[in-house]
């Protein structure tokens, strides 16, 4: 069986209770439907 970590699918950012930090490592990836994370890897 594979777990999956939901957060990862999120379509929204999740927070830390009480703040505005984001929760574990957040990264924007899509914006209107665009990839708009690059990685440094090649």
């Amino acid at each position: 069986m594979r777990r999956a970590y939901v957060t990862q699918y999120s379509p929204e950012p999740i927070y830390k209770p009480n703040t505005t930090e984001p929760m574990h490592l957040a990264v924007p990836f899509i914006e209107d439907g665009q990839t708009v994370y690059q990685t440094t890897q090649g």
